[in-house]
């Protein structure tokens, strides 16, 4: 089966991937898809191996890499600038004539686009943070994939059909990072969305811990509105909130001014960083050098922020013990069904609680140690990519036949 996955970078990915490979943006279209993949960003790289046993070709299409795509219009005879990088970007996936569209953000626009371009495929599938999910697009997939139970119900609720399928670790990307002693003590990489009510208790922890402690924070620049834009957007979204609850439909609600895109917010938008974090945060990193930032410091931390009565998993819980870093997060999302907490992991139930565990983990080196090494057994063992293609064989093979 073939399979087309179509996903998108972080803001400040694709230049640092350039910039790191001088010269790559004139190399052929296939030099570049490749050296991405080697990149290991999100999940580059990562899928197409674990599938082939299985007997899948999976390839992967990423918007953002408007170099890539301008290379592939050069090599078909396009004129240059004539086309957009999204329309460059159908061309290669039709060219592909995939069985299965796997695009892994809501855009419902580009997935018509792709259905209506590309008669080959047979179905198409999308996925799903832990963000409870809203509206109709998910119906428009033959099947929704989704690391998260709860937004899988939600979305059988809907009535779409709905899978779970937990994130993993790339474990080919081990053989590429430097085994040297840790140079940092705590390291936290991710992102400090304000549309994201998650990252409000994520930006709440990090703020405690530094005030006792030093942490590493890599985070890429995100636009934070002031406080008047601030007031205004939290204002549009009370509005908003008020009249989904008495019981305003959804499309009436999306044709109001300024009140349509604050309909679809999931939570009160937020302003400016916590200070003590915001003077912490160093330019971010991707790719190899993310988890060789993670393999470099004694702790990781993790912060879901958002508490589930059934498992969730986010990316930072298998990539840092996929590198053999003690991984402390916060049982968001049951954990335990993951990893043995105290034994594996470390977990926290409030800031001052991780404050307590992360002061006692750095007292107590053989410990923190021995919980790393534990973790490092456990995913390999049952949460890389090669133990998740089982299940991912199981989906594409019930949506597509």
């Amino acid at each position: 089966m073939k399979v087309a996955y179509v996903s998108r970078a972080y803001p400040g990915v694709v230049e640092a991937f350039y910039a790191a490979r001088a010269g790559l943006a004139g190399e052929p279209s296939h030099t570049q898809c490749a050296a991405f993949e080697e990149f290991a960003f999100g999940w580059a790289g990562a899928w197409g191996p674990a599938l082939a046993p299985f007997g899948h070709t999976l390839r992967e299409f990423w918007l953002d890499l408007e170099p890539q795509h301008l290379a592939w219009a050069r090599e078909h005879g396009r004129p240059h600038g004539a086309e957009t990088t999204e329309a460059l970007l159908i061309d290669q996936v039709r060219e592909f004539a995939p069985d299965v569209l796997w695009l892994d953000y809501p855009d419902p626009s580009l997935l018509r686009r792709l259905r209506a371009a590309c008669a080959s495929l047979a179905a198409a599938i999308g996925w799903v943070g832990s963000a409870l999910p809203e509206g109709p697009l998910w119906r428009e997939f033959d099947a929704v994939l989704s690391c998260d139970a709860e937004s899988v119900a939600a979305l059988e609720r809907g009535g779409a059909r709905a899978e779970l399928l937990h994130h993993a670790f790339q474990e080919r990307v081990l053989a590429r990072l430097f085994e040297r002693p840790p140079s940092m003590t705590a390291v936290f990489v991710g992102q400090f969305d304000p549309g994201a009510p998650s990252h409000a208790a994520r930006e709440a922890v990090l703020e405690t811990l530094l005030e006792t402690h030093r942490i590493a924070v890599f985070s890429p620049p995100i636009r934070r509105p002031d406080l008047l834009e601030t007031a205004a957007r939290r204002t549009a979204w009370e509005v908003a909130s008020g009249l989904k609850r008495a019981g305003v439909p959804e499309s009436t609600l999306g044709s109001l001014p300024g009140l349509g895109s604050a309909a679809r917010w999931p939570g009160p938008p937020r302003g400016a960083l916590p200070p003590r974090l915001a003077a912490a945060i160093e330019p971010a990193r991707f790719g190899l050098a993310m988890y060789q930032t993670l393999r470099d410091s004694r702790l990781a931390l993790n912060v879901q922020g958002v508490r589930r009565t059934h498992p969730a998993s986010n990316m930072r819980l298998f990539e840092a013990t996929g590198v053999g870093t003690c991984l402390v997060t916060d049982d968001a999302g049951a954990i335990a069904e993951l990893f043995v907490p105290g034994r594996e992991v470390v977990t926290f139930d409030s800031a001052g609680d991780c404050v307590e565990k992360v002061g006692w983990l750095l007292d107590h080196e053989p410990e923190c140690s021995a919980i790393a090494r534990a973790g490092h057994a456990r995913c390999l063992a049952e949460h890389t990519f090669t133990h998740r293609a089982a299940r991912l064989d199981e989906i594409l093979r019930g949506v597509a036949g």
